[in-house]
C-alpha cells in the first residue's frame, strides 16, 4: 500500500522585482512574468498550471508573461495539478499598475566642421530613471550612448532621432 497522495501547492512570484509599496508596484506598460517556481508537489510532479486573470484561464503554461496599459490593482490566481491528478487550492496575489510617464529629453546638434557633429543630450524620468539611450540617423541606429560625435559619410541632408527609455520600459 502506498502513502496517501499530498496534493501540491502553489506560489505566485513576479518578475521583475516590485517598485515597492504594500501593495506590489509595477509600471504601467512594463513587462511582467508571473511565475510558479516556488510551486511544489513533495511527493511527486507538477503537470498542470492555471493562470487565471479576470476569471479567465489566460495561460497553462508554467508562467505567464503580460504587460498592463490601465492604471490600477489587479488580481492574478494560480493552481497547480500534480502527477496524481490532484489540483491545489488556488492562490491569488494583488499588484498595483502605477503611471509610468515618457522620459523628458532635450538635445542639441553642433557641428565642428561641414562633416562632423556633436550629438548631446540630457534626459530625466520623474518617476524612475533613465536606462537606455538610442541616437538614430535616417532611421539607422548608430549609438547607444547618451552624447556621441558622428561623421556624415557624404555631404547632404540627415533625419536625426534620440530616443531615450526609462526603468519602466
Amino acid at each position: 500500500v502506498n502513502p496517501p497522495n499530498v496534493g501540491p501547492t502553489a506560489s505566485i512570484t513576479i518578475y521583475p522585482d516590485s517598485l515597492g509599496g504594500l501593495t506590489p508596484e509595477y509600471y504601467q506598460f512594463s513587462e511582467l512574468t508571473f511565475s510558479s517556481s516556488n510551486s511544489q508537489d513533495s511527493d511527486g510532479l507538477l503537470v498542470a498550471f492555471n493562470w487565471i486573470f479576470n476569471g479567465e484561464i489566460v495561460s497553462t503554461s508554467s508562467e505567464w508573461v503580460s504587460s498592463f496599459d490601465e492604471i490600477g490593482i489587479y488580481q492574478v490566481k494560480l493552481g497547480v495539478k500534480d502527477d496524481n491528478g490532484i489540483w491545489s487550492s488556488n492562490v491569488s496575489t494583488n499588484f498595483k499598475i502605477i503611471e509610468n510617464t515618457a522620459p523628458v529629453v532635450e538635445i542639441t546638434i553642433t557641428e565642428i566642421d561641414g562633416s562632423n557633429f556633436v550629438f548631446n543630450s540630457t534626459s530625466s524620468d520623474s518617476e524612475g530613471s533613465v536606462v537606455a539611450f538610442e541616437w538614430l540617423v535616417n532611421n539607422e541606429v548608430i549609438s547607444n550612448v547618451a552624447n556621441i560625435t558622428w561623421s556624415a559619410p557624404t555631404s547632404g541632408t540627415y533625419d536625426v532621432t534620440f530616443r531615450a527609455m526609462d526603468d519602466g520600459g
